[in-house]
């Protein structure tokens, strides 16, 4: 593989359940070398959480591209022992009665708790992007209603041209992380501050969760001429098909519906423009995978070679949980919570094996020049606790519910 960093990659938002399906699925694209490749690791929401945890683990390490010997040791026991904190519920009921006054203090204090429990770094600590791999954490602009950039050098949005976007000096990647997770309406739109001018803002933004704009968080890459080689990681969440009983429930489907459509229409446009290239014999590709995605459906979409490269390793081993109908992805995996708060020990590795696979199955079925004899499939966390469908809906009693917070926070 070559060296040019050609490769673009997107992480989805959904919470602490997005950060550990793109701890899975980063870990196996570290296996296959091709994580060193990535030029922009675009991402949203629970995917900025887990981007700038690895951001700091990359600079602590002295390097300027997110390559790891050692996953697990340096990335993932970090990442978990992260998730397996609450870090929502204490600000929740902290700002339980001012929140609807001052919705930014809350917001302002998640930022704080980035910049103590995942990293103190600044922006401008970043590589730049002729230099190694580039972050871009997404946030929506609450008032022009667009996706707002944070990157190593500037900040801002597309309606302001390169001139008129702003310096990104004394931004912290945690202030940048806590405005592209600040789900609402649980964290209020973030209030930044930028280039102050005798003690007085030049510019304020108001910002809140990156997902509402762009859940996916491919704008930057999917069709970027900087990138012929683009990967999806969806961690979203399931519409599930239920009518809800609450009025608040029937409101929230609503916008969730509207939500879903526009992800939906975004995964087609890139799957559209894969399909275009290749009929007019552009070198362009690209895999998208979900996490409702399903082995049999990545088959299917597959070639008579990429049918093959599935079936072998279907006939070594486990490669992937039930994906029948009902099955333990669509009942369980799927449904777990979109929050931030404790993520149990078995919902941890049970959604980063999950991540892993689907990065795999995804390589396997459509860019099978990323394969690597020297990087076999061997699942991250094999105990069969974790890997067996029955087991591992024991451990998922539960997940898919966020009033059980206050049993999760003491356990």
């Amino acid at each position: 593989m070559s060296d040019d960093r050609n490769i673009g990659l997107a992480l989805s938002g959904g919470g602490y359940r997005a950060s550990l399906f793109h701890l899975g699925a980063m870990r196996r694209l570290n296996e296959l070398g091709v994580l060193k490749n990535v030029g922009c690791i675009s991402s949203v929401s629970g995917g900025s959480i887990l981007s700038g945890f690895v951001a700091d683990r990359m600079l602590a390490a002295g390097q300027n591209v997110p390559q790891f010997d050692d996953w697990e040791t340096s990335v993932a026991q970090g990442f978990r022992s992260f998730v397996g904190k609450d870090i929502r519920t204490t600000l929740v009921l902290r700002y339980a009665l001012i929140n609807a006054i001052k919705p930014q203090w809350r917001a302002a204090r998640l930022a704080d708790v980035f910049r103590k429990r995942l990293t103190g770094r600044y922006l401008t600590d970043l590589p730049k992007e002729e230099e190694g791999t580039s972050f871009m954490f997404l946030a929506t602009d609450f008032l022009e209603s667009v996706a707002w950039e944070f990157e190593q050098h500037r900040v801002g949005h597309y309606r302001m041209t390169n001139k008129r976007r702003l310096p990104s000096d004394g931004i912290s990647i945690a202030q940048a992380v806590a405005a592209s997770a600040s789900f609402p309406p649980i964290f209020g739109p973030v209030r930044l501050p930028i280039k102050k001018r005798n003690g007085r803002d030049e510019h304020v933004a108001w910002l809140t969760d990156g997902g509402v704009y762009d859940n996916l968080g491919m704008e930057p890459v999917w069709n970027s001429k900087n990138y012929d080689r683009v990967l999806i990681s969806d961690g979203g969440g399931v519409l599930q098909k239920a009518v809800p009983s609450s009025y608040g429930g029937r409101l929230f489907r609503y916008s969730s519906i509207a939500m879903d459509q526009v992800r939906s229409r975004r995964q087609w446009e890139f799957i559209a423009r894969i399909k275009q290239a290749e009929k007019h014999g552009d070198d362009y590709n690209g895999a998208l995978w979900r996490n409702a995605s399903k082995r049999k459906k990545f088959r299917q979409s597959a070639d008579a070679d990429g049918r093959q490269r599935i079936d072998k390793l279907v006939e070594q081993g486990w490669y992937g949980y039930d994906d029948s109908d009902d099955g333990t992805i669509d009942n369980w995996i799927a449904r777990i919570r979109t929050d931030l708060d404790k993520f149990t020990t078995a919902e941890s590795k049970i959604l980063e094996n999950h991540g892993y696979f689907n990065a795999d199955i995804a390589i396997r079925a459509f860019l099978p020049e990323f394969l690597s004899d020297a990087a076999p499939f061997k699942v991250p966390h094999d105990d069969q606790q974790y890997l067996d469908d029955a087991e591992v809906r024991k451990h998922l009693k539960g997940s898919a519910s966020r009033w059980r917070f206050i049993q999760r926070y003491f356990q």
